[in-house]
């Protein structure tokens, strides 16, 4: 939304408009537990926040590209492990399941807010593979992106 692109800014205000829905619709039954509880005897300083922010936005902001963990991490000017680390203890998920869980969400909201192809859906949500996305898609949701699509479009009438 800070890139002063129109579009983006558009797209992201479709996302969010579609999660806002979906959690009133079904509730926040699909949010989870963390997965990785953070240590009492360690605090968090500002400076570390701010370098998981700057992964996080990097990750937004590129996530239908191909993204590998030095990507990601070479904007805080941090040491790889240790900022993979950092972003593990704040987010309490791992950088490469973060990536998954927003390129699902995209997906979900291209879904449901566009007619694209399922295939250009998983090409513009940043999947190498369509059975990759299929696999990550039905392992999330407990459904196919098609069917997904269908439940939405029946819902709607």
């Amino acid at each position: 939304y800070r890139s002063g692109d129109f579009e983006r800014s558009e797209l992201a205000k479709m996302e969010l408009n579609a999660l806002f829905r979906r959690v009133a619709a079904e509730g926040p039954s699909y949010v989870r537990a963390p997965e990785y509880e953070l240590s009492k005897n360690r605090e968090l300083s500002s400076l570390n926040i701010h370098h998981v922010i700057l992964m996080v936005r990097h990750i937004l902001e590129n996530s239908e590209k191909p993204l590998r963990n030095s990507d990601i991490t070479s904007v805080t000017g941090l040491h790889e492990n240790y900022a993979l680390a950092l972003f593990t203890r704040v987010m309490r998920v791992p950088v490469k399941k973060f990536v998954i869980r927003m390129r699902l969400l995209r997906a979900r909201a291209l879904l449901v807010e566009s007619t694209m192809s399922i295939s250009t859906i998983a090409e513009r949500s940043g999947f190498s593979s369509m059975s990759q996305f299929y696999t990550h898609f039905h392992n999330s949701y407990g459904m196919t992106p098609s069917a997904v699509r269908k439940e939405y479009l029946r819902n709607c009438k």
